[in-house]
């Protein structure tokens, strides 16, 4: 009797899973933008538990296939947010000490947050997430999708990069309250760019110094900085103005780290250290509808047309958004960079496949092609055109309307 039920209960569950698996859903796409600066024309996007299984012509279709017939639009991947500002977290700033590696957003994400549903509904699928930037080293950042019922079910890759915080924003706040004693009632260091320095060059020395100590040995902190100067893990560097960005580079001769470049309000400065050095730019914002009186805080010059310039160049960048300019501003970046005389592939590029690519995820996401997850958008035209409209969008398989 207890074999029957078994036996019973295995078939029970067999059939459960094989009702619930997705059936392919066939695309008839008119224009495909691959993402890596190919276009298609006339193919098929099959999809099928929320992977792509076929990209091209040829395809056979069943005649109890679903398909979906866009014949007369327009596909590109999902858009990546390479760096994300959005009211999600609960707290995005841990400011009992001004190091902590190990902080990790995840765990303060909210996924009913509006600003995901502002973000899906404008084409992100995917964005960046991260601690904010009152830390020298505020913690590490993690990669979701914009649909999902809980944090872990929209996770694509989690401590994708530490971050490390330069310039004035470590030491804001740090000084002891206008009006009380400056000896009892100091907060914290550091409180200028030479304390931001200092901590930084403290936490690494000190890593350097125990090369021979066994990981099992060192704190989570430290073990953090070990992955870090050992190249596992890139540091992402939130630096605009000159100065700071110069800083990074000392720096970087001094420890020999891996990093990426965030802001980088002034890196049409650093051309040549950039290229020579293979250092991805997560940039802006180019556009703000509100005004860019924030963009720059230390007064330096802006330039618009850095991202022109970083693809001339052949550096890989990426766009973010800021605290005064919404999430759904993403896609108004790339088409202003092409208005000011970036290629469109390019564009495209830096929200989607090279976005990926930076990020460490683009055996995933990013492009067009077999075996990557399915988030597609679907335009009625061209989508570095304003006027063209959203139509469609496909996370993970799953089409929703943007519109509703």
């Amino acid at each position: 009797m207890l074999r029957q039920s078994l036996f019973l209960w295995v078939v029970l569950c067999l059939f459960g899973i094989f009702c619930h698996a997705q059936d392919p859903v066939v695309i008839k796409a008119g224009t495909v933008l691959v993402g890596n600066g190919n276009v298609l024309r006339d193919v098929f996007v099959v999809v099928e538990d929320g992977k792509i299984v076929f990209v091209g012509k040829g395809y056979v279709v069943k005649p109890d296939a679903h398909v979906l017939d866009f014949a007369d639009k327009v596909i590109t991947p999902g858009f990546i947010a390479a760096n994300a500002h959005m009211n999600v977290m609960n707290q995005t700033n841990e400011e009992g000490k001004e190091v902590t590696p190990q902080m990790n957003c995840l765990y303060s994400v909210d996924p009913r947050a509006k600003d995901f549903d502002e973000a899906w509904k404008s084409g992100i699928t995917s964005v960046y997430l991260a601690p904010g930037n009152l830390n020298v080293f505020p913690g590490t950042g993690a990669v979701l999708k914009t649909k999902g019922r809980i944090p872990q079910d929209m996770l694509v890759r989690n401590q994708v990069h530490l971050k490390m915080v330069l310039g004035r924003e470590p030491g804001q706040g740090n000084e002891y309250p206008r009006g009380f004693d400056p000896i009892h009632l100091r907060n914290r260091r550091p409180q200028n760019r030479m304390g931001v320095v200092f901590i930084i060059r403290y936490e690494l020395t000190n890593v350097q110094n125990k090369r021979g100590v066994p990981d099992a040995e060192l704190t989570p902190d430290e073990l953090q900085f070990r992955q870090v100067l050992q190249g596992k893990t890139p540091l992402r560097i939130s630096a605009r103005s000159y100065m700071d960005i110069k800083t990074a580079f000392r720096l970087m001769e001094e420890f020999g780290y891996r990093w990426i470049l965030e802001g980088g309000v002034d890196a049409y400065r650093y051309l040549d250290e950039l290229e020579a050095n293979d250092i991805p730019v997560i940039y802006g914002p180019v556009y703000q509808k509100i005004g860019r009186g924030d963009f720059n805080r230390e007064d330096d010059t802006y330039m618009a047309r850095t991202p022109v310039l970083l693809a001339e160049r052949g550096i890989r960048f990426a766009f973010q958004n800021n605290a005064e300019s919404p999430i759904s501003a993403l896609r108004d970046e790339a088409i202003h960079a092409v208005e000011l005389g970036l290629a469109k592939e390019k564009a495209l590029r830096a929200i989607t496949l090279d976005a990926a690519q930076i990020l460490g995820i683009a055996d995933s996401l990013g492009s067009i092609a077999k075996g990557k997850d399915a988030d597609l958008l679907v335009f009625d035209g061209d989508p570095f055109e304003p006027s063209s409209s959203l139509l469609s969008v496909v996370i993970d398989g799953k089409l929703f309307d943007p519109n509703k």
